[in-house]
């Protein structure tokens, strides 16, 4: 008999694979946006291909480049004179079904979006006008009101804020912390998955890595992860461990350190370093670069003039690449499938080369064939890949075996847990209606015994 049972999976990597480089080949996106700063992919214009969105920290600019379908890009300016400006978000803040773009002005101490207005022409608004050293921003709905809140930093203050929306975009700013001095770089994320979301964010003039734990309130208790972290620059939240908690990414420039903290599954850390030589880490991404089923590391490095990754080998030893040397004062890495061929390519900017690059990833995923597996388990059918709405896989386990599954996505962190218990011998179909999701690459571990491999699956609509 055969047993059909819904789930989101598609084996196609072992984890145990061995580590090979990543061939990539530069595209320069923009080479003159004066002291760009960051840069991240959006489908600005809604015709089902990737634009970007930059920020120039010295030209006091920001634009976005319109990609034709064949990542041929033309540029289009967005803000001028909003000066020192070193972060952006892209986000439907009005929930009009076009995306809008947050900014932070360091020099302007200003935090403000630009409202699109349906046709890529953009309209300014003040959110905060006299927020001192304003360096980061992000979007997210803080208070489940089913509006888009902001979230911001102050550098020059120690200030970390949100600003809460009434619906009509009026926003209203709540002070979270007022002597977090150096704080250049939040990350909101329900760090102890207790359903509500709570902010990682390093502090360089002080030298720590702390999050703030939201009580479901909005009222936030301050947790340190790491104290003596020499100019710390950038933390993250992931589930670097595939174990079903969230550790911390991090890197500290005048350390030269790009680390990860292990989370035990009650909030408290232990360090693990995973490179103590990256000079003036700027910026630190995670990722499976390779699809391999294990989280990788990116980062940026300033001092270095570096994009590197390193590479997981499943049992957190990391191997260092360098995707781009000479890449001067190197300030953003961001990982995301660019040119929607099925593999990770980067985004990167250098402030002193006044760059916007892409790197095109030029590896095929590796393929698992029947005779990776062990002798109790084989695959049988896998249709279709790429997928616009249902998956299927076929697999035989010859012996009763213990069986689990989860589900992620490709930054590490746990959407759903699928399957966990004991299963007879015989044929299995594995089923999931993705109808429901948006386009994009997913993960899946799967424990078979004891035996673990990776999947993934490409949905596109």
């Amino acid at each position: 008999m055969i047993k059909y049972i819904v789930i989101p999976v598609l084996l196609i990597a072992v984890f145990s694979a061995d580590a090979e480089e990543i061939e990539w080949i530069k595209h320069t996106i923009d080479p003159a946006f004066v002291g760009a700063w960051q840069a991240l992919p959006v489908d600005m214009d809604r015709d089902g291909d990737f634009d970007v969105v930059g920020a120039a920290y010295l030209g006091h600019e920001i634009a976005w480049w319109e990609n034709n379908g064949y990542q041929g890009f033309m540029d289009h300016p967005v803000a001028t004179g909003f000066y020192g400006v070193c972060s952006i978000f892209a986000v439907d803040l009005d929930k009009d079904k076009d995306m809008d773009i947050l900014g932070a002005a360091y020099s302007g101490d200003e935090i403000a979006w630009w409202e699109n207005n349906g046709h890529q022409l953009f309209y300014k608004h003040s959110i905060e006008n006299y927020y001192d050293g304003a360096h980061h921003v992000y979007a997210i709905d803080i208070d489940f009101d089913d509006d888009v809140d902001v979230i911001g930093c102050g550098e020059d203050i120690g200030y970390l804020s949100w600003w809460e929306n009434d619906g009509e975009q009026n926003f209203s700013r709540h002070d979270i912390s007022n002597n977090y001095y150096g704080i250049r770089q939040l990350h909101p994320f329900d760090l102890d998955l207790d359903g509500d979301i709570d902010i990682i964010a390093p502090a360089e003039d002080i030298d720590q890595i702390a999050w703030w734990e939201n009580n479901g309130y909005q009222d936030f208790t301050k947790r340190v992860v790491e104290y003596n972290y020499d100019a710390a620059f950038w933390a993250k939240a992931v589930d670097l461990g595939f174990d079903g908690d969230n550790d911390i990414i991090g890197c500290a420039s005048a350390d030269c350190d790009v680390s990860w903290w292990e989370n035990d599954g009650y909030q408290s850390f232990v360090k693990h370093t995973i490179d103590n030589g990256f000079g003036g880490g700027q910026a630190v991404e995670a990722y499976d670069l390779d699809l391999d089923g294990d989280i990788d590391v990116m980062a940026a490095g300033r001092f270095n003039n570096q994009l590197a990754w390193w590479d997981n080998d499943g049992n957190y030893n990391f191997t260092k690449y360098v995707v781009q040397y000479g890449y001067s004062y190197a300030t953003g890495i961001f990982p995301h499938d660019l040119d929607q061929d099925g593999d990770i390519d980067l985004l990167g900017t250098a402030c002193s080369n006044n760059d916007v690059s892409w790197w095109e990833n030029c590896s095929n995923p590796t393929s698992i064939s029947n005779n990776e597996l062990p002798d109790d388990f084989s695959l049988e059918s896998i249709y279709p890949n790429p997928f616009n709405s249902t998956v299927t896989i076929s697999c035989v386990l010859d012996r009763p075996a213990d069986v689990s599954i989860s589900v992620y996505n490709v930054t590490g962190q746990v959407l759903e847990y699928i399957v966990n218990g004991f299963f007879e011998a015989g044929e299995y179909k594995f089923l999931w209606d993705a109808s429901g999701q948006s386009s994009g690459v997913y993960l899946s571990k799967i424990v078979i015994g004891k035996n673990s491999y990776a999947g993934k699956m490409t949905l596109l609509k």
